[in-house]
């Protein structure tokens, strides 16, 4: 499987329980309150809008949020409708999380300003993007961990670094890698397969293999 796109919604089970909740809660706070007991209608209408005021962010996610995460780069929509175009380059990190279990884990976007995207199992594709990021090595940059099974162990770029030289043949050109060898060194893995990206034309997907690949002989 190559897959070349992945988009990431929030619109999933736990974030449409949420909207439901929200519009079937008041009708039925108003009949109860006016069947039964006025100050029982104050009181549920101020429960509502608590209820409303602390979920108004998960509606605003349902939607609005979305993450594209491609070659190219991560666009991030945010709840409120921002558009943010992330660099491979600026992500210091990705990384498979455990919430307490396996089957609660979630892909974690770490930026080299600290923030962080987090991408939990429930949501729609979140299966799709393991093996985008597993078909680039990228899961298998910063664990090899055989929990996680990364798909592309033996998966390796066409092109073969040679060790201990800066200058290497991409398409029978000769390119300096020298900063892209010294990212790698520093663990800067995306930042170093984007520069290489950068240098040649071989595209984001060669570029991460041929970093793994410059990690292996560096062990």
């Amino acid at each position: 499987m190559d897959i070349e796109r992945v988009l990431i919604t929030k619109r999933c089970f736990y974030y449409v329980a949420v909207v439901v909740l929200m519009i079937i809660f008041m009708p039925f706070s108003l009949y109860i309150g006016f069947r039964y007991n006025v100050l029982f209608l104050y009181v549920m209408m101020v429960v509502y809008l608590f209820l409303l005021l602390i979920n108004i962010p998960a509606l605003l996610a349902f939607i609005n949020e979305r993450i594209i995460i491609s070659d190219e780069g991560i666009n991030h929509i945010s709840s409120l409708g921002k558009m943010k175009k992330i660099n491979w380059s600026s992500v210091r990190r990705i990384y498979l999380s455990n919430c307490g279990q396996y089957t609660n884990s979630m892909i974690v976007l770490q930026l080299y300003d600290k923030k962080k995207i987090k991408i939990p199992y429930y949501l729609p594709e979140y299966d799709k993007l393991k093996i985008y990021l597993q078909e680039r090595g990228i899961l298998g940059m910063y664990s090899d961990s055989p929990l996680y099974a990364y798909a592309n162990m033996e998966k390796h770029s066409k092109y073969s670094f040679l060790k201990s030289a800066n200058m290497q043949s991409f398409d029978g050109k000769m390119v300096d890698i020298s900063d892209v060898i010294d990212k790698v060194q520093t663990a800067d893995y995306l930042y170093a397969a984007d520069l290489l990206n950068k240098h040649t034309s071989i595209g984001m997907y060669e570029s991460c293999l041929y970093i793994r690949q410059i990690m292996k002989m560096n062990k």
